[in-house]
């Protein structure tokens, strides 16, 4: 996708990797599953009229807040912290 001049997709995951690429993204349809991807500027949803698509004034590469492949990390502590207070509030009673 970091190749491609512009894409065009009703893919929410796509509107996902257009977005770390750096790619325009056009969205066919009413909406996205993705707002932030049309907050950063990297998606503009054009509904089903494909003339449309005019290009986003620049590639620009962006990582929304939470986009940083530690997803899993921050779940873990999350879960440990859940199973931690669990463990805790069953020995105090």
């Amino acid at each position: 996708m970091e190749s491609a001049k512009y894409v065009v997709t009703d893919s929410a995951g796509t509107q996902e990797e257009t977005t770390i690429a750096g790619t325009p993204c056009f969205t066919i349809g009413k909406g996205t599953a993705r707002p932030e991807t049309i907050l950063e500027g990297t998606n503009k949803i054009i509904g089903y009229d494909l003339n449309k698509i005019s290009f986003i004034n620049k590639r620009k590469k962006i990582r929304p807040e939470g986009w940083d492949n530690k997803v899993s990390i921050r779940i873990a502590h999350s879960l440990e912290r859940i199973l931690i207070n669990n463990v805790n509030e069953v020995t105090t009673t």
